[in-house]
């Protein structure tokens, strides 16, 4: 007979923010929440379930790795369903990973267990990585469009992969554990179109955007946050400084309370250009230098390389290579400042 494994099981490993409320459906939506287990046996179905958030966005899609076999993509639809992602494997262990490649804005995702052959098992989970990194920001970080083939594309859940956003490529490749708060179109003061609510300010403080329940900072902590956030901003006019670096403070201070001992850096590009670009970089230093004032040393800036030579992705978004390329970038930064 089939072995059916509910999510409640202790062997499941849940990266990232879940609510789990009722342990047997974890809800999530941030991009590069994951879901990592071990099992044995030969066949191997997942289930999943999704919540859609308006008619635009009814999908998420998901990378799934099984071993070191290449990745596999599930197109999650609103209906409870199984997928078969494995059959007539070695009768062996496998290691497998689930990793949403979509963001919030694309609706909840709920994860049900997994479906093994008969006499499969769960086995105790993998380790984790020891570093710990949280990027926060918005589309980029998302990887909003980067495996579009030009800028004239919109955006579709296909084509948005956050496993080859430039977080989520250097979290691997300093072996660190990933998470990622983002959110397209956001921002830290003003949003892409001039809205003051729903800033990542303050979806930062949720477990995921559509629910109100508020995340528990103690559960876990990042050994580095790298925030991300301007680009919206900066998007259609300078903001006044005054205003814009007051509530970059302000987040820098949200943060340092969330996450007491973390270094915090502060990231611009790679999308701006020309004044929009240096004053931002300006404004960025500035708040970081009230923080320092306020007694946090542990607060750095980097400028990744504005895009271009390399094309772009949906909506003059950064594309996979440009994505590659400032991952790393960061990673000399990390090895270089904190000795990664």
């Amino acid at each position: 007979m089939i072995v059916d494994i509910s999510a409640d099981h202790p062997h499941f490993q849940y990266i990232g923010r879940f609510d789990r409320t009722d342990p047997q459906v974890p809800h999530f939506s941030w991009s590069g929440s994951c879901i990592r287990f071990r099992f044995f046996g030969s066949d191997l179905g997942i289930f999943l379930r999704h919540l859609p958030d308006d008619p635009e966005h009814t999908e998420n899609v998901y990378i799934v790795i099984i071993d070191n076999n290449p990745p596999q993509l599930v197109h999650d639809v609103h209906e409870k369903n199984e997928y078969r992602l494995a059959e007539n494997l070695p009768e062996a262990a496998h290691s497998v990973t689930i990793f949403r490649r979509t963001e919030a804005m694309c609706g909840v995702g709920i994860f049900e267990g997994i479906r093994l052959n008969a006499g499969g098992l769960l086995l105790s989970p993998p380790q984790l990585p020891q570093r710990k990194i949280e990027f926060i920001g918005d589309s980029i970080t998302c990887g909003f469009g980067n495996e579009a083939a030009s800028e004239t594309e919109g955006f579709t859940a296909a084509t948005e992969d956050g496993y080859r956003a430039f977080g989520a490529i250097a979290s691997r490749k300093l072996d660190a554990e990933y998470r990622a708060i983002c959110f397209s179109g956001r921002g830290v003061h003003r949003n892409y179109d001039g809205s003051r609510t729903g800033l990542l300010p303050e979806l930062f403080e949720q477990i995921y955007p559509q629910s109100p329940q508020k995340w528990q900072f103690s559960q876990w902590q990042p050994d580095v946050a790298v925030v991300n956030l301007g680009t919206n901003d900066f998007a259609n006019g300078i903001p006044e400084a005054t205003e814009f670096i007051g509530d970059y403070s302000a987040f820098l201070g949200k943060i340092r309370v969330a996450y007491p001992a973390a270094t915090i850096i502060c990231l611009d590009g790679p999308m701006l250009s020309s004044d929009a670009l240096s004053t931002c970089q300006h404004y960025i230093k500035q708040a970081v230098t009230i923080a320092e004032k306020n007694g946090d040393s542990n607060v750095f800036t980097f400028s990744l390389s504005t895009q271009g030579e390399n094309g772009f992705g949906a909506d003059w978004h950064p594309n996979v290579a440009q994505h590659e390329k400032n991952a790393d970038e960061l990673v000399a930064f990390f090895k270089e400042k904190l000795n990664w």
